[in-house]
């Protein structure tokens, strides 16, 4: 495994991690369970608070630009995020109410 490949994957486990901390579990609570992010839920604020946690952290250990590392969150959102419960608005409703 390539250094850069071992600091995604240590990414990939923090911002796990990060996104399960206020449910009380972390990383390997969940591994085994591979619908674990179907489980727990999140606000559209905590979401878009998490969304800039990602772009921070890429650009600081990867050295990815913003729009690269905003890409990247997007995707692993996408992939690894926990629901927002239909009752609330959804990310872009939540912005556009901000805006």
């Amino acid at each position: 495994m390539t250094k850069r490949q071992h600091k995604i994957d240590s990414l990939r486990k923090e911002f796990i991690n990060h996104q399960l901390a206020p449910h009380g579990v972390s990383y390997d609570d969940v591994l085994e369970d591979e619908h674990w992010f179907t489980k727990y839920t999140t606000s559209a604020e905590e979401e878009i608070e998490f969304r800039q946690h990602i772009v921070s952290r890429l650009r600081e250990s990867l050295k990815m630009s913003k729009k690269m590392a905003e890409r990247e969150a997007g995707w692993f959102i996408l992939q690894w995020g926990l629901k927002v419960p239909s009752k609330e608005n959804s990310t872009i409703e939540y912005l556009k109410e901000k805006a």
